[in-house]
């Protein structure tokens, strides 16, 4: 017994040793962990400047202990998860604690590959935050009876009704039709009744009647959502209203229309969706750009590359963010640049896009955004320039910021973002 206690100890040292020498050891969180507790949050990051793999067990470890205290919690575990092994761990305190609701978004996270046993699944459908709840619906959707969808489509919550709606709309239960036709119809939250409208036939055999009328409502969004929904369904009377839509006075509806014409290879919905990239009006052309990234067209890069110069900020932003860091990336740099030097709108959003692609004046412009007073910049900025490698010393620096909701942001930009 004794021989063979040495040699299991012995094994366990030649493994220790060998995990320090290839760097292979997880960093040791005891220390941050106490200066964290002591809100010592300047000292935490100064035992870890430098180390990227400190630097994201520091903002992991922050999101873990805000997410108990219940800050976010949500957001929280989705960083988390995001984060692969960096926030695995994290995750798997988070649900060995029991702080509510932090510790059942963690469970969900940690088996999100497939739904639990039967009796976790239900106290997780039924628990008293709507964020597990609809972290659970969204989750596990494809997993889920219909007749469970059914019953959390009546969920007091819009987010958790609006997930339950799209899955329900997926599992292609013709028995619950009634309910996606009433949610359609009369749900109060606009998000629940796009939801319900997209599922075009799964709204039963009422379907084009439900669509026509949700089409001459008032709301923009959902009138959209409904043209998604005559797409699905695929009819051709479905496909005459499509087509009606898209070729009469052109607004953002019919630029909706016409893509979704154009994505079911007619050549009068893409000639419209084309037409509409020249249209007077920035705000057309702009939801023309968005549906022509989504598009399936040989020359969609091409026509991208045209918008680039569009004199409308937003139009030449969107087309920039789909050719992004691709083939084209010095005409996009050329473009962002040109809005980010301008006295226009959309200097900003383009100084952040620029800092992503490495852009030395947008990095410094955007560091120093960093250091405003304005809570609510700061965190647009993490948010947008997240992807920065030459800002990440910066984002690692803002995990000390006193203001939490900045901690919060600066964490999850650190955890999203590659050592330079």
């Amino acid at each position: 017994m004794a021989t063979r206690r040495v040699k299991g100890i012995g094994i366990v040292l030649l493994a220790a040793a060998a995990a320090v020498a290839t760097g292979a050891c997880a960093p040791n969180l005891s220390e941050l962990r106490r200066r964290l507790e002591a809100s010592d949050f300047k000292g935490a990051v100064s035992t870890v400047a430098g180390d990227a793999a400190r630097e994201n067990a520091l903002a992991a470890l922050l999101l873990e202990r805000e997410a108990a205290a219940g800050e976010s919690p949500l957001d929280a575990v989705r960083t988390l998860a995001a984060a692969g092994a960096d926030g695995h761990r994290h995750l798997e305190r988070l649900a060995d604690g029991k702080t509510a609701p932090a510790a059942a978004l963690a469970r969900i996270a940690l088996e999100r590959r497939r739904p639990p046993g039967k009796k976790e699944l239900e106290a997780l459908l039924s628990d008293p935050s709507s964020d597990v709840r609809s972290y659970a619906v969204s989750t596990w959707s494809d997993d889920l009876p219909a007749e469970r969808l059914a019953a959390l489509a009546l969920d007091l919550d819009p987010r958790v009704r609006a997930d339950a709606i799209r899955s329900l709309g997926r599992c292609g239960k013709g028995a619950y039709s009634r309910v996606l036709r009433d949610a359609a119809r009369l749900d109060p939250d606009l998000r629940v009744r796009s939801e319900a409208a997209r599922t075009g036939r799964a709204l039963g055999a009422d379907a084009i009647d439900v669509l026509r009328e949700l089409l001459g409502g008032d709301e923009p969004g959902v009138a959209q959502a409904a043209l998604l929904g005559l797409g699905d369904l695929g009819s051709k009377e479905a496909l005459a209203l499509l087509e009606e839509r898209a070729l009469g006075a052109i607004d953002e509806t019919a630029v909706v229309a016409a893509a979704e014409l154009a994505r079911l290879g007619s050549k009068k919905g893409r000639a419209r969706l084309v037409e509409a990239l020249g249209d007077d009006r920035p705000g057309i052309r702009a939801t023309a750009a968005v549906n022509l990234a989504r598009a399936d067209f040989e020359d969609r890069e091409e026509l991208l590359l045209g918008l680039l110069d569009d004199e409308s900020p937003r139009v030449a932003l969107t087309a920039a963010a789909f050719l992004g860091n691709g083939p084209h990336r010095d005409r996009v740099i050329a473009a962002l640049r040109k809005i980010f030097e301008g006295p226009g709108a959309g200097s900003e959003e383009a100084r952040d896009e620029l800092a992503v692609l490495g852009d030395p004046a947008a990095v410094k412009e955007a560091s120093q955004a960093l250091d405003s007073a304005d809570e609510a910049e700061v965190i647009l900025v993490l948010r947008r320039a997240k992807r920065a490698s030459s800002l990440r010393g910066r984002f690692v620096e803002l995990l000390a910021d006193e203001r939490p909701a900045v901690r919060r942001a600066a964490a999850a930009a650190t955890l999203a973002t590659p050592k330079s």
